[in-house]
């Protein structure tokens, strides 16, 4: 092509809107390798700058790039070789992700090199026990949706059996600028990258106009009930189990007799911070995108119906211990997100679905590295919460193909799931074991325990007092001392007698106790009449049933509290 009305040179200039001749600083009728020749010196410039620390000039790379196919079109349209092919190699390092984003295909960091009409890769697969480098070829013409984000560079590849979304990050935005300068602007509104698939997701979600109400509400009330229980001296980074049964934990004994409110109560309580912090940030993640996808309503439902199944399997496994926390609801959450996504495999995209899938794996890994050699951990509640969730979300259906979208609270599938949860819950409290008069009796003898540890510092207390040197104690004074104790010994006494068990354990361990109290009652009596007598006799005999007494005290002081 010939065009020659002025044969001067424009001064060079930059920018995506300046003529292609000025970009490159080319007469009108250059040769095209006179535009090869300003395309070299135009990028060698850029590098030049990039270098004394100017500010990247990936905008003007890709407008000199634009500039250098428009007239190498015209100057040689006929020519059977492609442009690209007159362009120097380039090879850059990589990496396959970020912090937010994945590519799908490779992984770690890599290189990439344009040569020609190709490029190639060198990076190490996604898969599991893909420790080695490969290198990988494919043609530019495959590649479609190419775009820039500073030193990100996002595309697809096609052609290769399942598309690569590639995510390829540079070291700066120079870099990224050359290499996706050399990528072809092949649109194709079919395909979707990496981040135009998480920007077409937030549009899905967003379209559904739903807040959270619900989610937000469940996270008050269960920072709310720890606290309470923290205040109320429970404890705060671990909770004592009375504390946690007092304010309605669902304990076996308590629950079988007529408290079944503990079996949604649990669900509001956990065992200390860490088990709060854990429930709570994966109620955020799975909570909010099954009630946006649900509705707050139905949501609601299943999350207090999937809670309510996993405290009767408490009940069931676990009848003599506190259970308490939310992860029984959560994993129901879990089953209903896994249904939804069994259902419909076009509203979340694969970035998407893979990176619900990775947030669940870390949730039940937390879990379960969390539980290990914790006899607390309640693995029958997190099984029953997520089988009564994936029930839920198959019998409920699709949420999004229903006209307006969301399930109706009062709709017959609502109904339908709702039943089955109800009678399996039914099911297991019939089934669940009945211990509510030993734990009475536990409860009884671990108060009485606990007010005889006070009459004995008492007793000490006073002795000291009245045996230290110069201390002046009185023989009154001691027999007055040992008066009072016998007489809190007494109260003790009688409301061990009271105490009515079932078990052999707990009838072995009240006889126990109560023979404690006899042989310190009769200790202390001996003692008295040996003073108030002048007796030795009766000083030593007194002497030896303390003694006695004092032998049990190991056996007594075995744990008689709940399990946590």
């Amino acid at each position: 092509m010939s065009v020659t009305p002025d044969a001067t040179t424009p001064p060079a200039a930059t920018g995506a809107g300046a003529d292609p001749w000025i970009l490159l600083g080319v007469p009108l009728d250059a040769s095209p390798d006179d535009i090869r020749a300003a395309y070299a010196r135009q990028l060698e410039a850029l590098r030049a700058h990039a270098a004394t620390g100017h500010p990247a000039g990936a905008e003007q790379l890709a407008a000199a790039h634009q500039a250098y196919r428009t007239l190498m079109a015209l100057a040689a349209p006929a020519s059977a070789t492609p442009i690209e092919a007159a362009l120097p190699p380039l090879a850059l390092a990589v990496k396959f992700q970020t912090f937010l984003h994945q590519d799908n295909r490779f992984t770690g960091k890599g290189t990439v090199r344009v040569e020609g009409t190709r490029f190639e890769v060198e990076a190490r697969l996604r898969r599991p026990f893909a420790f080695a480098r490969r290198r990988w070829s494919f043609a530019l013409a495959e590649v479609r949706n190419a775009a820039r984000d500073g030193d990100l560079v996002t595309f697809v590849v096609v052609g290769q059996g399942k598309p690569w979304r590639a995510v390829l990050s540079f070291a700066d935005g120079l870099e990224a600028g050359r290499f996706f300068a050399r990528l072809p602007d092949t649109r194709d509104d079919g395909l979707l990258t990496l981040r135009d698939s998480h920007k077409d997701f937030q549009q899905r979600l967003a379209a559904l106009d739903r807040g959270t109400p619900v989610t937000w509400g469940l996270l008050a009330a269960n920072l709310l009930l720890y606290l309470v229980v923290g205040l109320a001296g429970g404890g705060w980074i671990t909770a004592a189990p009375e504390v946690l049964a007092r304010f309605g934990g669902n304990l076996g004994p308590l629950t079988t007799d007529g408290q079944w409110w503990r079996l949604l109560s649990a669900t509001f309580l956990h065992g200390g911070l860490g088990h709060l912090l854990g429930n709570m940030v994966a109620l955020t993640v799975f909570g909010r995108l099954a009630e946006r996808i649900y509705g707050s309503a139905p949501f609601a439902a299943c999350y207090l119906l999937c809670g309510l199944v996993g405290a009767t399997a408490t009940l069931i496994f676990h009848a003599d211990a506190v259970g308490v926390g939310a992860s029984g609801a959560i994993f129901g959450v879990i089953g209903l997100l896994l249904a939804f996504l069994a259902a419909d495999r076009e509203f979340l995209p694969p970035s998407a679905r893979r990176q619900l899938f990775i947030n669940w794996a870390i949730f039940a890994g937390y879990i379960f590295i969390q539980g290990m050699g914790k006899a607390g951990t309640d693995n029958a509640a997190h099984g029953a919460g997520l089988v009564a969730g994936l029930a839920l979300g198959f019998i409920v259906g699709n949420p999004l193909r229903r006209v307006g979208g969301g399930i109706p609270l009062l709709s017959g599938r609502m109904g339908a799931g709702a039943l089955l949860c109800g009678l399996v819950v039914l099911a297991g409290v019939l089934a669940a074991p009945r211990l509510e008069v030993d734990y009475r009796a536990r409860r009884e003898l671990v108060d009485i325990a606990r007010r005889l540890g006070e009459v004995e510092k008492q007793l000490g207390d006073t002795g000291k007092r009245l045996t230290a040197p110069g201390g002046g104690g009185t023989p009154a004074e001691l027999l007055q001392a040992l008066r009072t104790t016998q007489d809190g010994y007494a109260g003790l006494e009688r409301q061990v007698l009271q105490v009515r068990t079932q078990g052999s354990e707990m009838a072995r361990r009240r006889d126990l106790l109560l023979r404690f109290i006899r042989l310190r009652q009769d200790g202390l009596r001996a003692i008295g009449q040996g003073v108030e007598r002048d007796d030795q006799a009766l000083v030593l005999a007194g002497s030896a049933y303390l003694k006695e007494a004092t032998a049990l005290v190991p056996e007594i002081i075995q744990p008689m509290n709940l399990r946590p």
